[in-house]
């Protein structure tokens, strides 16, 4: 089992410096100021035998980026793309995109589409949910919408979203909207 990398850092008060600890299984305890740190350069693993360094950063951290991305987009700086669907726009950041959504990484990736807008013939609110999802990681539809953001997802290939949505479907099964169902679901290719 391997033990993670410990930093703690405290600021001190009086010198503004910052001092650091930082630990590793099988290594020796280092205790660092800002101003007495060792060059990077010079920084070397006490033994040849140290285990390398593991860490992930908080999850706040990478909640917070996203939520400023959320921001930025809201206030509609740094957009680069628009989607046109049903002739309403649609505000975001292409690298979000391309990143968060297949459809949107071979777009962008294969053709080298440089334009600024793009038409998308799908539901509105349904590019609106995923595109909302890819900045927040959630996705909140009324259930009357279901249908239609399962589509939508199909054709900008989240497999992952359309899976859920046909798990709700399921669970929504009775003997008068079975056949319905299991006919919807088969010509999205669900499992």
């Amino acid at each position: 089992l391997q033990r993670p990398l410990s930093v703690v850092a405290w600021r001190s008060r009086a010198d503004r410096s910052v001092d650091f600890n930082v630990a590793r299984r099988g290594c020796d305890f280092h205790t660092y100021s800002s101003e007495t740190a060792p060059n990077c350069d010079l920084i070397v693993p006490p033994r040849e035998d140290c285990e390398p360094l593991h860490f992930e950063r908080e999850n706040s951290v990478h909640s917070g980026v996203f939520a400023k991305l959320q921001d930025l987009r809201g206030d509609d700086l740094f957009t680069d793309i628009t989607l046109v669907v049903e002739n309403k726009e649609i505000r975001a950041h292409k690298v979000v995109l391309a990143a968060a959504i297949p459809y949107f990484y071979n777009l962008f990736t294969g053709t080298g589409c440089m334009e600024e807008v793009v038409v998308l013939d799908m539901n509105y609110e349904g590019v609106g949910h995923l595109v909302s999802s890819c900045y927040t990681g959630k996705i909140n539809v009324p259930a009357k919408d279901l249908r239609s953001l399962m589509i939508t997802a199909n054709a900008l290939e989240l497999d992952d979203v359309k899976e859920k949505c046909a798990d709700v479907l399921v669970s929504w099964l009775s003997p008068v909207n079975a056949l319905e169902i299991k006919a919807f679901c088969g010509t999205l290719g669900c499992r």
